[in-house]
């Protein structure tokens, strides 16, 4: 099991710029995800990731907000014998 954390104050920093103190497009200030995974003892093996995303804005002026979002990705994986292993995973 895993977990990450980020924090990021990405802001524009151009003296005498209108923007200046805003923060940069497209940045999100937070971002976090979970992380599990297992390995049976047979082989076959199992994970999961949860990740969130904070809202950012997608222009310079700070107008135009991009809401945050949540993702989730399945990942699932069976030995086929020693050389081959099928693998399959689900993602949005």
């Amino acid at each position: 099991v895993q977990a990450t954390y980020s924090h990021v104050d990405a802001r524009n920093r151009t003296p005498g710029s209108a923007a200046e103190g805003n923060l940069l497009a497209r940045r999100p200030q937070h971002s976090m995800a979970l992380v599990a995974d297992y390995q049976a003892p047979a082989g076959w093996a199992l994970g999961g990731t949860l990740a969130h995303v904070s809202g950012s804005f997608d222009n310079a002026a700070n107008s135009r907000p991009i809401e945050g979002h949540v993702t989730a990705d399945l990942r699932a994986s069976l030995p086929l014998g020693s050389r081959i292993e099928l693998y399959g995973r689900v993602a949005n």
